[in-house]
């Protein structure tokens, strides 16, 4: 299987290539606009990367599936303008390859973020800031552009995972390490996070199966099978590091009602049929190997 990841060098795009490389079979053409920052993948020459100047190098012929991960996360308009005119030409230029196979990421964020249960595929889009518009107007350009090619949109949980800093899971963590203490407000969110190595697995597992005759829908939700409040993953920082450490980790809370409540959960019931998938990773599991590389980080220091 021959498959093309643009955004090679992001959080999900290095788990990705990752993950490919224990197969076989897998050969991957990574596009990124880091190609100097990217150390060896190993793979055995299976894996070519290559930077947006140089995708006339790349030999596109006999593309099974492209995958777009690449979308800018930047607070700067002035670096957003230019990330997303960069994917613009570079998916133009892929566009006209052939590739008869395509996986877009977008986000669960394009769902209402104040809805009262999991978002289900049929629900309609709320968007509620530049990225969840910048996500669902790249759905609709994605089928536009590969209009000859089978194109699925995966509206994909919120990822954690180890230096994934952004992250409440990472926050608290390296918190609690600093002060053995946490202070919550609990404000009611439900968080809906899923661990970036089951989101990799998941790709590779649709790949397969798109690579078949299954009839498939065009867009499916994707993440874990669990929501969480910030005390309860608090609790489970707390967990963590008493039974990695034995240190006793207290945490204060205080409940405070809110107008609004955030929820990003979503119903991914049709992606686990579809392509006959589950998560493997729980917060627990998520969180001690969080929690084993910060630890790694301080020795380190």
């Amino acid at each position: 299987m021959k498959i093309l990841v643009n955004g090679a060098s992001g959080f999900l795009g290095t788990n990705l290539i990752s993950k490919a490389m224990e197969s076989d079979d897998i050969r991957v053409l990574a596009l990124t606009t880091n190609k100097h920052t990217i150390s060896d993948a190993g793979g055995d020459g299976r894996i070519e990367y290559y930077s947006y100047d140089e995708l006339s190098q790349m030999d596109h012929h006999g593309i099974d599936v492209f995958i777009n991960l690449a979308y800018p996360r930047t607070a700067s308009g002035e670096a957003l303008g230019k990330g997303l005119k960069d994917i613009y030409e570079s998916l133009k230029t892929i566009s006209g390859w052939g590739i008869p196979r395509v996986i877009n990421i977008s986000s669960q964020s394009i769902y209402d973020p104040n809805r009262t249960c999991a978002a289900k595929e049929s629900d309609e889009a709320v968007l509620n800031d530049v990225y969840a518009e910048g996500k669902f107007l790249y759905e609709m350009i994605m089928r536009e552009m590969f209009r000859d090619a089978e194109v699925i949109s995966i509206r994909l949980a919120s990822l954690i995972g180890m230096g994934f800093d952004q992250r409440v899971t990472n926050k608290l963590v390296k918190i609690a390490l600093k002060n053995n203490h946490l202070n919550i407000t609990e404000k009611g969110a439900v968080f809906s996070y899923m661990d970036v190595r089951d989101a990799a697995e998941a790709l590779l597992a649709m790949c397969r199966v798109f690579l078949t005759d299954k009839e498939l829908g065009n867009v499916y939700n994707l993440g874990g099978k669990e929501d969480y409040t910030l005390s309860e993953i608090a609790a489970a920082v707390r967990d963590a590091i008493q039974e990695q450490t034995g240190a006793g980790i207290t945490v204060d809370t205080v409940e405070e009602a809110a107008e609004t409540v955030p929820n990003s959960s979503l119903n991914c019931e049709a992606f686990y049929k579809d392509f006959n998938w589950q998560p493997s990773k729980s917060l627990k599991d998520s969180i001690n190997d969080i929690l084993i590389y910060e630890k790694q980080r301080i020795d380190n220091a």
